[in-house]
Parts: C-alpha cells; sequence; structure tokens
C-alpha cells in the first residue's frame, strides 16, 4: 500500500483521517525487488510490486484493473476485485445493503 499517496498527497481528501490512525492497516516493502522489474512492462511500477507482495506474503490482492489483474492470476496470486469487499462487508455486518443505484 501506497501510504504516501493516501495521507500526504491525498491530505484533506475523505478517508485520510481514518487512515493516519487505522491500526489494521499496515506498510510492507517488497524483498525482491527484481521479481517485480519481470513483471509485464503493461503494468505500472505500483501494480507490479503489489503483485509481488501479495507474492511474497502470500496474501489476496485487492485490484480491479483487468489487465494486471490477469497477470497476478498467472502469477498465481488470488486477486479480489472492490465488489468483493463489499460483499464481505455486507457478509460481516459493517455494511447494510449494497445498491448499485447510489443509494
Amino acid at each position: 500500500m501506497y501510504l504516501d499517496e493516501i495521507v500526504v498527497k491525498g491530505e484533506g481528501k475523505p478517508g485520510t483521517r481514518e487512515e493516519k490512525v487505522a491500526q489494521w492497516i499496515t506498510t510492507h516493502h517488497i524483498q525482491h525487488r527484481e521479481r517485480a522489474a519481470q513483471l509485464s512492462p503493461q503494468l505500472g511500477r505500483k501494480e507490479r510490486e503489489a503483485i509481488v507482495l501479495a507474492q511474497e506474503h502470500q496474501e489476496k490482492l485487492l485490484i480491479d484493473d483487468v489487465t494486471a489483474r490477469k497477470k497476478a492470476e498467472a502469477s498465481n496470486v488470488q486477486c479480489v476485485g472492490t465488489l468483493w469487499i463489499l460483499q464481505k462487508a455486507k457478509e460481516d455486518c459493517s455494511l447494510l445493503q449494497i445498491s448499485s443505484n447510489g443509494r
């Protein structure tokens, strides 16, 4: 996760304050930068690093970009998207309902 982008560059935007104090969010740095460099040049640096982090920590990768998701899955990374997060939040009763009409 690029905390700098959310907390520093996103200062004043919705969620910034919550991000600063959230204790469940941790920051990790990749251990094998060479692996990220070997991934498809179609992907941005951050997408490549996110894939490598997911591999190193054997965690799911939250990603919605179709191209990046396909590359991650080809690298044996289990991917989830925003809809999966919303569904989990609903199942955990953290979210009362999911609606596509903006209400």
